[in-house]
């Protein structure tokens, strides 16, 4: 890959399927929204976890995101694999009193709300996967 940082996409040349950023009918369009929580009544950011659950071998990694203020955010999300991917994923803040933590929502597996930024992503099978041009060395 061009950027160090990104190594972890494959070789250079690699062909890499994405989830676009902006909104396209027909397609899964994952996102995040705080903007109905009070920051003022947190110790700290409000933390997305993406904890993966049907993932092709190795891509097992979860990630979390620190969302610093209340925001709604869509971002590109990039897959070596075309595949079907499920995720349980949920919110967590800390609270003023130590080491107490404020669960939010939590969308897992089969919630049925496919396609709406919750449960799994069935509404982006494989085919709906946008093929992103090779990256140059």
């Amino acid at each position: 890959m061009m950027a160090p940082e990104l190594d972890f996409l494959g070789e250079a040349g690699s062909e890499l399927y994405g989830l676009p950023q902006t909104q396209q009918a027909g397609i899964f369009w994952p996102g995040w929204n705080t903007q109905g929580v009070d920051y003022a009544q947190l110790a700290g950011p409000v933390t997305l976890h993406l904890v993966p659950v049907e993932a092709p071998d190795g891509a097992t990694k979860g990630a979390t995101i620190d969302i610093d203020f209340a925001t709604h955010a869509h971002a590109n999300w990039v897959f070596t694999d075309p595949r079907v991917y499920g995720f349980d994923v949920y919110y967590s803040a800390p609270l003023p009193e130590a080491g107490k933590q404020a669960d939010g929502v939590r969308a897992t597996g089969d919630d049925g709300a496919a396609g709406t930024g919750g449960g799994r992503p069935d509404a982006a099978p494989p085919s709906a996967l946008t093929p992103l041009p090779n990256l140059p060395p």
